[in-house]
């Protein structure tokens, strides 16, 4: 199935590219073998991901990354990711990494969600780690042999 990836408000900062985004989602969704119809990735400021956070999931408080799966029942996904650039500024900090390799887990864990991933137990949260850092990993290599 032909997937359409929408990355928005990506000139906040240089990188990464658009192009190498929406080529780690497509690995993702081929990967967990999902048939998906959209996805759409926006960037926005602390201020927009904490009303996105109130409005929708009565959390008064910013975060990092938030996911809307848009999808009817057994039909491909189509859903919304959004990043808070502010905050993950903050995590790049926090976490001693480049703003781009935590641009890269956000996205890489806004899509676990969409493809069904939760972090509300232990187990789940393992299986999330994992797969964030398996496609940091991964997107790191493909960087690294194509300079």
């Amino acid at each position: 199935m032909n997937n359409t990836i929408y990355i928005n408000k990506l000139k906040r900062f240089q990188r990464p590219t658009k192009f190498r985004l929406q080529e780690l989602i497509r690995e993702i969704i081929k990967e967990e073998g999902q048939a998906v119809k959209e996805i759409g990735v926006t960037f926005v400021d602390g201020d927009e991901i904490r009303r996105l956070n109130r409005d929708f999931l009565d959390k008064d408080r910013p975060t990092d990354v938030i996911a809307f799966n848009l999808s009817l029942d057994n039909q491909p996904l189509i859903g919304d990711i959004y990043i808070s650039v502010d905050q993950a500024r903050l995590q790049a900090a926090e976490y001693t990494v480049s703003l781009e390799n935590e641009i890269v887990r956000l996205v890489a864990h806004g899509m676990l969600h969409l493809l069904g991933y939760d972090h509300r137990n232990s187990e789940g949260a393992q299986k999330m780690k994992q797969g964030e850092e398996r496609w940091i990993k991964r997107y790191k290599n493909k960087v690294s042999s194509a300079t």
